[in-house]
């Protein structure tokens, strides 16, 4: 079995509805992770295989998120490791 490659969805918009059904698709052939930066920090993400994250930064202390937090560091890690990055 070949090892799947990683995508990297950066979401900044709240609307998510065309990116749902990439993800969905992509999960098929890639690991899949998603972080959620400035108007999307409070996004719901329909339940995913792969890892959701919110930058801490854009995330104000009254925004509630089920998701873990990360720091700028570690999402331009993330990006650097990834083989596809998107953004929406």
């Amino acid at each position: 079995m070949s090892k799947k490659r990683t995508l990297l969805h950066i979401v900044k918009d709240k609307d998510i509805s065309c990116m749902n059904q990439f993800i969905r698709q992509s999960e098929l052939t890639s690991k899949v992770s998603v972080i959620l930066i400035q108007a999307a920090v409070e996004t719901v993400i329909p339940e995913i295989q792969g890892d959701v994250f919110v930058l801490s930064e854009d995330c104000l202390p009254e925004q509630k998120t089920s998701f873990p937090n990360i720091g700028y560091s570690e999402m331009l890690q993330m990006i650097f490791e990834a083989e596809t990055v998107v953004t929406w």
